[in-house]
């Protein structure tokens, strides 16, 4: 991955007492309508301090960077659908889910701020 994309690589969630989480965007060859795309996988623990280990979960998609930010939605059978939308600032990056307890697994969650790791 060309070292001048700052949005390729990986990033940490800060702050998070119990839980933890890192993201990872790789550019791909290709683009859409202009617009860059990105592969993005993630794995995010909940309850890192429970007796019997946390739970897991894990993110994949790939989606268009549009103005320092990149949204992916998708249907979950018997729920509202869920959408997360990842928001570029300098070195850092902010996610935001709508409708997610359950899409990963319980309580995990994507939610938060990052930094590079």
């Amino acid at each position: 991955m060309p070292e001048s994309d700052p949005y390729a690589g990986k990033f940490v969630r800060v702050g998070a007492q119990s839980d933890s989480a890192e993201v990872e965007f790789t550019p791909l060859s290709d683009s859409l309508d202009g617009y860059p795309r990105y592969a993005v996988t993630g794995v995010a623990l909940w309850g890192t301090q429970r007796a019997f280990g946390p739970n897991l979960g894990g993110l994949e998609f790939i989606a268009c960077l549009v103005d320092n930010e990149l949204a992916y939605s998708w249907e979950r059978e018997g729920a509202e659908p869920h959408t997360i939308l990842i928001r570029f600032d300098g070195t850092e990056l902010v996610i935001e889910e709508t409708n997610w307890v359950g899409a990963y697994g319980m309580n995990v969650t994507f939610n938060g701020k990052y930094q590079r790791a």
